[in-house]
């Protein structure tokens, strides 16, 4: 589970990121698409209601991201597939406090625990730890180093598993 105020942060970096693209592309549909989306995303984090799961499978651009693109723009790519995961995942908790804002803020850039931050299905596990795939929702599992990191199917594309940031167990 992430906190709410962690998918906000990580929804707004993947927004600010969005807009930076499309004052060069205004019209790019994955573009707009994806900061429709953020929006949406952020407005619901926002709301102390639970998120419906209804509201949690609208959302797509992780996908988009993985399918469109990961080859050509990588690091945007896996900021669009970290805000997905993390709002699909956000807690129900309702509201975000200005000390769980502080608190995320502080938590280290992606990728900065792990010098290895996603891997290609169908190869070695680079690192043993906990990852996660945005093509599938709740993939979240952990891998021991060199196993290979499968396929998970779809008509999405390729699969891309991401280093999870938080490394604790699940709690049962």
């Amino acid at each position: 589970m992430t906190s709410r105020s962690k998918a906000v942060l990580s929804s707004r970096a993947a927004l600010d990121a969005t807009d930076v693209r499309l004052k060069n592309a205004p019209t790019y549909g994955v573009y707009v698409h994806a900061k429709e989306q953020l929006n949406a995303m952020l407005k619901l984090l926002s709301d102390p209601a639970p998120i419906t799961p209804a509201q949690k499978r609208f959302v797509d651009i992780g996908l988009m991201a993985a399918k469109e693109l990961e080859a050509t723009e990588p690091e945007y790519a896996d900021a669009l597939m970290l805000a997905a995961y993390e709002f699909q995942n956000a807690s129900d908790s309702g509201e975000i406090s200005s000390l769980d804002l502080l608190e995320a803020n502080t938590e280290e850039p992606i990728g900065s625990s792990s010098p290895i931050s996603r891997c290609d299905a169908n190869q070695p596990c680079p690192q043993a730890g906990f990852w996660f795939t945005p093509a599938q929702v709740g993939s979240r599992r952990h891998f021991q180093s060199g196993e290979v990191m499968h396929e998970v199917g779809g008509d999405y594309g390729a699969t891309i598993w991401q280093w999870d940031q938080n490394q604790d167990p699940p709690k049962l």
